[in-house]
């Protein structure tokens, strides 16, 4: 009697278990003061494109497949050599080859200052 009072108690405990979310952590934005800020995390917009001539290192992150540190590179090269004219123009950029172009080439536009795709 005992027994089958301890494994309906287990089996009540793991119904309440709260799911596992396997993606992991979602991304918080602090702000200043240390605490979760109030507006949420920059996310890419669908359909939008990023200028590579004016974006920041934060927003080219949201390239696929640049990181933080693929993203100042980008940065340094158009401060070294001025604007990108043309989006195969990136490929001077360490870490940017014919793969990762084609996989932002979708999302990137060059501004007044480039050439149309």
């Amino acid at each position: 009697m005992v027994a089958a009072g301890l494994l309906l108690v287990a089996a009540l405990a793991l119904c309440a278990w709260p799911a596992v979310n396997v993606r992991g952590p979602e991304p918080v934005a602090y702000a200043a003061s240390g605490r979760p800020a109030a507006v949420p995390v920059l996310a890419p917009d669908p359909g939008g494109e990023i200028d590579v001539n004016t974006a920041g290192a934060e927003e080219l992150t949201l390239l696929p497949g640049v990181g933080p540190k693929l993203a100042a590179r980008i940065v340094e090269e158009r401060e070294a050599g001025g604007p990108f004219r043309y989006p195969e123009d990136l490929i001077t950029v360490s870490g940017i080859g014919e793969a990762k172009l084609a996989a932002m080439a979708e999302m990137i536009t060059l501004g007044s200052t480039g050439e149309e795709r």
